[in-house]
């Protein structure tokens, strides 16, 4: 939001979902792969992981308002 502040993202991942509809409210979540992946005809395939696996994800949110 102008005027508001500036979020820096950093992941390892190149896709991300944004929410924003409410005013005050943003929600910035990290994702594996594009939504709907597998149902999607695309080059790009969601990681798996086991049953019992584990899977992680490093990110990095830096926010400092403006002014």
């Amino acid at each position: 939001m102008p005027g508001v502040g500036r979020l820096q993202l950093s992941a390892e991942t190149s896709t991300w979902v944004v929410f924003g509809e409410l005013v005050e409210t943003i929600c910035v979540e990290p994702q594996t792969a594009p939504p709907n992946t597998f149902n999607l005809d695309d080059a790009r395939v969601a990681p798996v992981v086991a049953p019992g696996g584990r899977a992680e994800l490093s990110l990095t949110l830096e926010w400092a308002p403006e002014g």
